[in-house]
C-alpha cells in the first residue's frame, strides 16, 4: 500500500542513495583506482545518521520492512543475468563455489562471535 508515510521514507533513503552517487563519483575523479559502490557510501551514511540519532527509526522503518520482506525479489534480476552468462561461468565454477563456501564458513564464524560478543556486553552492562 503506498501512502505518503511511505512515500517520504523511500524518499529518505533514495537521497542517502544520491548522496553516495555524488561521493562515489568524486572519489573516482580524486582517487581513479578506488572504486567504492555508491549504494555502500549511501547506507554508511544512514547508519552513521540513524546511530547518531539525528535520523530516527520510524522516519524509515516502513519502507525498511518492505524492503526485507520483499529481499528474495530484488535478487531475481542477478540470478537471471547469472544465467545469461553461464556459458562463461562455467569454466571457473568450482572457484566460485569454493569462493562461496569459505565466505559462508567466515560470516557463520563471524556472526556466532559477534553474537557471543554482544551476550557478553549486555551482561556486563546490567542487562538480561
Amino acid at each position: 500500500i503506498l501512502t505518503m508515510r511511505f512515500l517520504k521514507q523511500l524518499t529518505l533513503i533514495m537521497f542517502f542513495y544520491v548522496i553516495g552517487e555524488i561521493i562515489s563519483y568524486l572519489i573516482k575523479l580524486v582517487f581513479p583506482a578506488i572504486i567504492i559502490p555508491s549504494s555502500i557510501i549511501g547506507m554508511l551514511l544512514l547508519l552513521i545518521l540513524l546511530l547518531t540519532k539525528i535520523i530516527k527509526f520510524k522516519w524509515i522503518d516502513s519502507v525498511g520492512d518492505f524492503f526485507l520482506k520483499n529481499m528474495a525479489f530484488f535478487f531475481v534480476p542477478s540470478i537471471v543475468s547469472l544465467l545469461a552468462y553461464f556459458d562463461i561461468i562455467t569454466p571457473i565454477l568450482w572457484k566460485l563455489i569454493l569462493i562461496l563456501f569459505i565466505s559462508f564458513i567466515l560470516t557463520f564464524i563471524s556472526v556466532g562471535f559477534s553474537a557471543k560478543l554482544t551476550i557478553y556486553l549486555t551482561k556486563k552492562k546490567g542487562g538480561n
